[in-house]
């Protein structure tokens, strides 16, 4: 029994973890395509928890996510269903009549979470959330389709501000904003994992037409094999938060074109290389 416990249930929390969530919410598409019912699934994320696991430690980060899911908890009514799908990711499903009943509990939850204070080891400590809402209708109830609709609507409340709602429609261009974005990200994704990037030279002349130097640029490649300039990926690096990954790439891998570069008895020219503000201002 302890074991069962164990494998539908989160360790930290004791909610409901991603797999139990995904059972239960097959079963609730299944209620709703039978009875032709209304219910709508939000997906909540915690606004700056890595910085609060950054700056404190993941012992006070694990304590805040304990503390926001027993809030949630004492939010929400008995039949509606709360679980940790993971990191600072939470999901809820509720039974509700409309659209604009379902904003308004999202509003409620952000508005009660961020006037709330965390005591947390004798300090004080406050959270955000940015949600994202779909609703479960007869006529589209794929669980994962439904999942991956929420998660998206999450990452347009996040990308307007956080500690806000955002509702899935199909023409809301915030959505095809985000399902851009996020669809980018996977590209970009697969590209580190199939070392699909290059370094690229660019020649710095002097006015008398001598190669100085060289700029060093990054370029990916797609999957088949075109070459993907910059001004493509980058806007999605950035939105990601994925700046210093990219940076310690395009590190690596100059080093191992200067480590590369032929001798010579003159004067040797240069490599430079762009960075980040956000690599700047990285200990690590």
């Amino acid at each position: 029994d302890r074991l069962k416990y164990q494998a539908r249930h989160d360790q930290l929390t004791s909610l409901p973890n991603r797999l139990a969530f995904e059972e239960s919410l097959r079963a609730l598409v299944k209620h709703v395509r039978e009875q032709r019912d209304q219910a709508f699934l939000m997906y909540l994320d915690i606004d700056h928890f890595k910085m609060v696991n950054d700056v404190h430690g993941h012992d006070v980060g694990d304590q805040l996510l304990l503390k926001v899911s027993q809030l949630l908890r004492a939010l929400l009514g008995p039949q509606d269903q709360l679980a940790r799908l993971g990191g600072d990711e939470f999901a809820i499903t509720l039974h509700l009549p409309d659209a604009g009943m379902a904003r308004r509990v999202a509003e409620h939850l952000i508005a009660t979470v961020k006037a709330y204070r965390f005591e947390i080891g004798g300090r004080q400590f406050e959270a955000g959330l940015s949600i994202g809402i779909v609703a479960i209708a007869a006529d589209h109830c794929d669980p994962s389709v439904l999942m991956a609709r929420a998660d998206t609507a999450c990452y347009a409340a996040k990308d307007r501000g956080r500690g806000r709602s955002h509702l899935y429609l199909h023409d809301d261009p915030h959505i095809a904003s985000a399902e851009r974005t996020l669809d980018c990200a996977n590209r970009i994704q697969r590209a580190f994992d199939d070392d699909r990037f290059e370094v690229h030279l660019q020649e710095i002349v002097g006015r008398d037409s001598k190669v100085l130097g060289y700029e060093s640029l990054i370029r990916m490649r797609s999957e088949t094999g075109d070459l993907v300039m910059p001004g493509a990926f980058m806007p999605a690096v950035q939105r990601m938060g994925w700046m210093t990954r990219i940076d310690q790439w395009m590190l690596l891998n100059v080093i191992a074109v200067a480590l590369g570069w032929p001798s010579s008895n003159g004067q040797q020219p240069y490599l430079s290389l762009n960075l980040s503000a956000r690599s700047i201002g990285d200990e690590t």
